[in-house]
């Protein structure tokens, strides 16, 4: 089986990894704003939520200026993003997707846009059990 990875566009926001930002995958079609849910960094996994996004949305986010007007924008693409949400587990070691499931747009919009501090924090530990 190939390796599943992903295909950076424009990184928005990095901490040892990606935070945020827009993304293609290896394995599918399209473009993806990706957002940090939980990162373990002891056991080097990171979840990440791929929300997909038009062609003209990544080039309204890729000119944004302004770190608030952005996360507000991306919010907001966030919000109105219906149906399910694929859901990734990034392996740090091997810079590879090991394990991926969907959930409802809705339950990952108040997690997503966020900053590491968030993702580390113990309540973002529901995404962690996830995998």
């Amino acid at each position: 089986m190939t390796a599943r990875r992903l295909e950076p566009i424009q990184i928005l926001d990095w901490y040892d990894g990606i935070v945020l930002g827009l993304v293609r995958t290896s394995w599918l079609p399209g473009i993806f704003l990706v957002s940090l849910l939980a990162w373990a960094q002891v056991e080097r996994k990171r979840i990440f939520a791929l929300i997909p996004v038009t062609e003209a949305q990544s080039e309204t986010i890729k000119l944004m200026e302004g770190w608030d007007a952005l996360t507000k924008h991306l919010r907001i693409v966030a919000a109105e993003t219906s149906g399910d949400v694929l859901l990734i587990r990034l392996d740090d070691d091997r810079d590879e997707v090991v394990a991926e499931t969907r959930v409802s747009a809705r339950e990952v919009e108040s997690d997503v846009i966020g900053d590491i501090e968030s993702a580390m924090s113990p309540d973002r530990g529901k995404w962690l059990i996830m995998f």
